[in-house]
């Protein structure tokens, strides 16, 4: 967590960094200084929901052994509230192709992997 907060505005400002840190509650502290004598320092906990961005349905692909090397779709939605402008994919190797198609722009895509060779 990270909190900026300008000298003499009233206002705190908190920014979370949440990548790969999964969604879900989380809880954190924060200290707050303040010019008033008879309070100089207090502690505010924040409670926060942290969300993903996307939800991927099927995240993990696999083919059994002598199955056809055909095409696999991960469906891949945008959480309300979030802006997705561009969706690409591509595999860290070169052995899947992966093909990114736009249901819906800036809301849903489907992902469809497929193997070049067997495993």
């Amino acid at each position: 967590m990270r909190s900026d907060c300008a000298r003499g505005d009233g206002q705190d400002r908190v920014s979370f960094k949440t990548l790969n840190a999964g969604a879900g509650s989380t809880r954190s502290r924060s200290t707050i200084h303040t010019d008033d004598p008879n309070n100089l320092k207090t502690t505010v906990y924040l409670r926060v929901l942290v969300r993903d961005a996307i939800t991927a349905l099927r995240r993990f692909l696999f083919w059994q052994p002598g199955e056809p090397l055909t095409g696999k779709v991960i469906r891949i939605t945008v959480t309300d509230g979030f802006s997705v402008k561009d969706m690409e994919a591509a595999s860290g190797t070169r052995a899947p192709s992966c093909h990114m198609e736009t249901v819906k722009p800036g809301v849903e895509y489907k992902l469809t992997v497929t193997p070049k060779s067997a495993h």
